[in-house]
């Protein structure tokens, strides 16, 4: 009986945990903005803003925008860093990126005072409860945000007017995969080719052991000494 009555209250506690769980997740992530940057290997960037307040009158034309219950979210994709920072109507960042041969530095400033009258980011600043997402195709190397892991990071913050204006966001360093590949390849065919002169050179180097002038003379001369002595050895012989 002792073992029943145990039995049940597990499983009215699993039950209450599976129940109030998502509930809990929910109300945790319950943000009333959230905007995520998130960047490609072909250098592209889709940005994505999601509003949980269906009465906010949010007017676009830059962003494409998509009405799901209680959700307004706006997307957009652009081509590079460079052509994000001629944006006006964007998060308040101002991407600096230093191209290297197989990779490249990019580093995000916070330009909060840039930010024109209108623009999406200027109408959401004030609101409650944001969440910020950037997610880079490389390892991000130094970063302001709450949570970070090698590609992406979370910043969780009551309004962004927190934003410090000059404040670095993050840096992180992305490798050219193209590059690398055709670099890669042509090591490769380098290393391939430097095996195979040597090992050219060293058949050369037997070849000419045994097929050189000097050697088929003495070798002739070895057979006529010989033949020599047989015909002296004949003639004691005789």
């Amino acid at each position: 009986m002792m073992i029943t009555k145990r039995t049940a209250g597990v499983m009215v506690l699993l039950w209450a945990a599976i129940i109030l769980c998502p509930l809990y997740g929910q109300a945790g992530n319950n943000n009333a903005v959230q905007w995520e940057i998130k960047a490609y290997d072909d250098h592209t960037i889709k940005e994505t803003v999601t509003i949980n307040n269906n009465e906010t009158n949010i007017n676009t034309s830059a962003w494409e925008k998509n009405v799901n219950g209680d959700k307004t979210i706006l997307t957009r994709t652009v081509d590079d860093w460079a052509a994000y920072n001629t944006l006006t109507d964007k998060l308040p960042v101002k991407a600096q990126t230093k191209n290297f041969f197989l990779w490249h530095k990019t580093t995000l400033l916070v330009t909060a005072d840039e930010a024109p009258a209108g623009s999406i980011f200027s109408q959401l600043k004030g609101m409650q409860g944001i969440r910020i997402v950037i997610s880079m195709p490389g390892y991000i190397s130094a970063s302001s945000g709450n949570r970070v892991n090698e590609m992406s990071t979370v910043w969780e913050m009551d309004s962004m007017e927190a934003l410090p204006e000059g404040e670095v966001m993050l840096q992180a360093v992305t490798f050219e995969g193209f590059l690398i590949g055709i670099t890669g390849f042509l090591l490769g065919l380098i290393i391939i080719g430097i095996v195979y002169m040597r090992r050219m050179k060293k058949v050369e180097q037997l070849m000419e052991a045994e097929y050189s002038l000097e050697n088929i003379e003495l070798e002739q001369l070895q057979d006529k000494d010989k033949d020599q002595d047989d015909n002296n050895e004949e003639s004691s012989w005789i």
